[in-house]
């Protein structure tokens, strides 16, 4: 329940700004474990880099919208002038010595300017701003989708690896022992140098299976701990997730073109592309601004030996403007309606270019959850069947009636079955999980089932 209760805390703060990184990162001297899958999606929410600047990208495009909305609200100045004059004359005819006179001034004042019409420029450009926070909060989502396919592909590779690895390591020293029996069957003439050359080039595949196994699990342990910076634990069990799958490939399309997150993002571009197009083409219309404001001043002008002081009244004033663009020499405005009219037309293109996309991955899922469920059946039967062979040729053997031989060659038959269910089974998770993504309905509340 508390582990639950982590993964909700941790979804629900996709909105805001991540913590401070270095409070997250798991020192790489001590790499923790992670016993369960759900202990693996906490671990990826909390130290993985990637996730973390994707949520502060999320926080800039709000603080952006924030920035933009200010752009409604006037400008209040406030204006201190200090000045000071000193002025000398030389003596003349009728003045036998120097006059001196200084005077200085004051002056206090605050204005206000509101621009009361620009063509709409500044409600297109909120408009914009608003559009691209939520086309940001929509990436976030399909990058915590994305983050958690991820991590529960490396996770189940580990898994299945993991099995490979047992089987093969099994499978080699069946066929090792088959090789050594064609081998004393060669040397005692009662054998083929076919049938040991057979036997030693199986033997050798075994090996190069075992190899290619190993090294696929170690690529998998490692991209699992770039993602998470914790390992997975041994003796772990393929997970059990609960996401819904729709009853057939159209429902999956229709849900998956409404919600996916992908199509969210781009559809939500496209309109604030749209939006500054409009903002660019309201730079072009005349503007219209008020201004108002009082100020005070205060002045000293001593002449000789006297000192005058004037205080004048307080002066308001009010001033309508308006500002209709002719020409600019740099051409900026009309460019930048041209430019914008290009990125509406590239964001629209995005947005549609992204449906064809997320039709073919719900095709290409939905094959292969299909096939997964048939092919789990078939795998379960090929065990069971290789079982019963397997343990009716221990009682022949030990009765006689089947050789070593025989009974190391069903095993290996038993071996690739199981490898191959385990394929199936995690075949079938992952198109599972990846037909939740395109839907938009996986998140990391309700992605563990309760076992």
């Amino acid at each position: 329940m508390k582990k639950a209760l982590c993964i909700l805390c941790l979804c629900a703060d996709v909105t805001y700004a991540a913590s401070p990184v270095q409070d997250s990162v798991v020192s790489s001297q001590h790499i923790q474990e992670v016993k369960t899958f759900e202990e693996a999606v906490i671990a990826a929410y909390q130290n993985n880099q990637e996730w973390q600047g994707n949520k502060i990208e999320r926080a800039i495009a709000s603080d952006n919208l924030a920035k933009a909305q200010m752009s409604f609200l006037p400008s209040i100045n406030g204006d201190i002038n200090l000045s000071k004059i000193k002025n000398e004359r030389e003596p003349g005819v009728n003045r036998d010595r120097k006059e001196h006179s200084s005077a200085t001034s004051t002056s206090l004042g605050i204005s206000l300017r509101q621009n009361l019409f620009n063509g709409f420029a500044t409600i297109n450009s909120v408009k914009a701003y608003s559009n691209q926070d939520k086309a940001a909060f929509h990436k976030l989502k399909h990058m915590e989708q994305a983050l958690i396919v991820n991590v529960l592909d490396e996770y189940s590779s580990i898994w299945y690896y993991r099995q490979c690895v047992e089987a093969r390591r099994k499978m080699e020293a069946n066929l090792k022992s088959i090789w050594n029996s064609q081998q004393s069957k060669l040397e005692s003439g009662i054998g083929t140098s076919s049938d040991a050359a057979a036997a030693h080039s199986n033997y050798e595949t075994a090996v190069y299976n075992r190899i290619q196994a190993e090294t696929d699990l170690r690529s998998a342990e490692a991209k699992f701990e770039k993602r998470t910076g914790c390992r997975v634990a041994q003796g772990v069990e393929l997970p059990q997730i609960s996401v819904d799958i729709p009853h057939s490939l159209e429902q999956l399309i229709e849900q998956a073109l409404s919600g996916n997150q992908s199509i969210l993002y781009y559809r939500f571009s496209e309109k604030s592309s749209q939006n500054q197009l409009n903002a660019a083409k309201g730079k072009l219309a005349p503007s219209c601004d008020l201004e108002v404001g009082a100020n005070r001043s205060l002045s000293t002008a001593p002449e000789r030996f006297e000192r005058d002081y004037e205080r004048s009244n307080n002066r308001y004033h009010a001033t309508l403007s308006v500002r209709v663009p002719i020409f600019a020499n740099s051409g900026g405005d009309i460019m930048d309606v041209k430019i914008a009219r290009q990125q509406a037309l590239r964001a629209k293109f995005a947005a549609n270019d992204i449906s064809q996309e997320v039709r073919k991955d719900c095709i290409s899922n939905w094959n292969d959850y299909v096939s997964s469920n048939a092919m789990i059946e078939a795998s379960r039967s090929a065990v069971n069947s290789a079982q019963l062979s397997s343990e009716s040729y221990h009682e022949e053997n030990e009765l006689g009636m089947k050789s070593n031989t025989d009974v190391w060659d069903q095993e290996n038959k038993l071996l690739a079955a199981r490898i191959h269910l385990a394929e199936s089974k995690k075949k079938r998770l992952m198109a599972a999980i990846k037909i939740a993504a395109l839907t938009g309905t996986l998140d990391g509340n309700s992605l563990i089932k309760a076992q």
